[in-house]
């Protein structure tokens, strides 16, 4: 039969045991919490980050199109006036 200090020491080892477990699952649910803040953290940056290119990009390619407007819209109108002028008689060629 064992003794009482046996006992006592038994009851502390497992005492002790136990708290390390409960102390390893705190400290590991802690790191978990760290790890899923910081991986949010970097996940809205992304995210943010990705919505100024899509930003910027819009923009550049809605300043590329009313560039490339403008330009066809110069282009006809040089080409209108050079018919426009083509089509006249100079004074010249008249008499």
């Amino acid at each position: 039969m064992p003794s009482l200090t046996h006992k006592a020491e038994k009851a502390g080892e497992d005492t002790v045991k136990c708290a390390k477990e409960k102390t390893q699952r705190a400290r590991t649910r802690v790191e978990t919490d760290e790890d899923l803040r910081r991986n949010l953290i970097i996940g809205g940056i992304a995210t943010l980050a990705a919505g100024v290119v899509g930003v910027g990009g819009w923009f550049l390619f809605k300043k590329r199109d009313d560039i490339k407007k403008g330009l066809k819209d110069a282009r006809d109108t040089i080409k209108d006036k050079l018919e426009h002028h083509s089509n006249k008689p100079t004074a010249g060629a008249a008499s």
